[in-house]
């Protein structure tokens, strides 16, 4: 029963206190087990994928890559918090070394470093084009659209194909378009879903095309409606003021803005990023009249903003 109280105790402790320490894992003395490639594997294929066991307790890993060594970094390659337990990278011919260390909000993880060495390739039949953005299946609003990928050591070209909404079902945007960049722009994507893909090509040799998906969305959400109070409303100091909105479906989040009227000029208020569709206003400083305006500005899960009329009320 004594040890029981203590156990009580020290929970209501940490509930008070919102303590992490006592409840957070102690990965403190887990070592990260990497898994592929393995420690001094050496390969031809320049794009590689990093891959670990999760560790229980752990939040996001940090994945480390330099060469040829830690011991005498010449090159830092890449240094990434991620939360799954693989990364993607392409690398060219060389010495390397990376490790993976694990985190939570408070404890890391002991690491161990493995080596790789990526020998200089013939051709480019066995390599594959890594695609860095946009991320497959992920809804985006920019434009131009640049299309980015991990080059290889031996590529001397680029070729890109764009379709929508697939290449099964194709209407093609871009037929066959070739650079030498590691990157492609084009503008003016309507909103809508669309494929892409990249293959690598020399004087010789070709990769196949790597593919991925995304969707342009540029349509803001519906604007939103303010509800309450009433345009020109009037209120007595110290009231409390309820103000309310109705929001779009897929606005993700709404901006309160209150202004107050300086008469040559307007000083802001209140600024207030929020979930509710409610908030309740106190004028409790002015000594004399004042007027204000309300309004808001919702924003989607990709960025696109609308914006509510505006609306003012009186404190007297």
């Amino acid at each position: 029963m004594k040890n029981f109280n203590i156990y009580i105790l020290l929970f209501l402790m940490c509930f008070i206190s919102n303590c992490d320490v006592i409840l957070e894992p102690d990965i403190s003395n887990i070592i990260v087990p990497l898994k592929s490639p393995g420690n001094n594997f050496t390969s031809t294929q320049e794009s590689q994928t990093f891959w670990w066991d999760f560790v229980a307790g752990a939040t996001f890993y940090n994945i480390q890559i330099v060469s040829p060594s830690f011991d005498a970094v010449q090159q830092l390659i890449t240094d990434s918090e991620v939360e799954t337990n693989t990364f993607e990278q392409s690398l060219p011919p060389g010495e390397y070394e990376w490790t993976v260390i694990a985190y939570n909000n408070s404890y890391v993880s002991k690491s161990e470093i493995y080596k790789l060495t990526i020998e200089e390739a013939t051709t480019l039949e066995n390599q594959t084009v890594l695609l860095v953005a946009p991320i497959n299946n992920t809804i985006i609003n920019n434009n131009p659209t640049r299309l980015l990928w991990q080059t290889l050591s031996i590529a001397e070209n680029y070729a890109i194909q764009i379709a929508t909404p697939d290449f099964t079902n194709s209407i093609y945007i871009v037929s066959e378009d070739t650079t030498t960049n590691d990157y492609f722009d084009i503008l003016d994507l309507t909103d809508g879903t669309y494929q892409w893909r990249v293959k690598a090509l020399n004087s010789n040799s070709s990769t196949e095309y790597t593919e991925d998906n995304f969707t342009v969305d540029r349509t803001p959400p519906t604007n939103p409606i303010l509800n309450s109070p009433n345009d020109g409303s009037t209120f007595f100091l110290n009231n409390n003021i309820t103000l309310s909105w109705t929001s779009s479906s897929d606005a993700v989040q709404d901006t309160l803005f209150i202004t107050r009227d300086l008469g040559q000029s307007d000083e802001v208020v209140l600024t207030l990023p929020t979930l509710d569709q409610t908030y309740t206003f106190i004028d409790s400083t002015s000594t004399n009249s004042q007027t204000y305006f309300w309004q808001i500005k919702s924003v989607d899960v990709v960025g696109n903003v609308s914006t509510s009329s505006s609306r003012e009320f009186y404190v007297q």
